[in-house]
């Protein structure tokens, strides 16, 4: 059974589709973006944004993986959790 990852991502960097993050294998395999939403909250004197990445796993075997994505010198990562099966890691 292909099961599916939730991430949720709180930064204060705006990432878009096209900017290369996202879950990598060990073999340094994309796995694949399922869906992307991402929120912004404005608090002021800075911006929240909440990315929430599903990703499937295309292949036929559990693989491990790393996520990666690009910070800026001026954001700051609040929180990252990942869900797999209901169970919040």
């Amino acid at each position: 059974m292909k099961k599916l990852l939730l991430f949720i991502l709180l930064s204060s960097h705006l990432f878009t589709a096209i900017q290369a993050f996202g879950l990598i294998t060990n073999k340094g395999e994309p796995l694949e973006l399922l869906e992307l939403k991402t929120k912004a909250f404005i608090k002021a004197p800075y911006v929240e944004i909440r990315h929430l990445c599903t990703y499937k796993n295309s292949f036929n075997e559990t693989v491990k993986t790393q996520f990666f994505f690009p910070q800026a010198a001026n954001t700051v990562l609040g929180k990252f959790e990942i869900k797999l099966q209901n169970q919040t890691i």
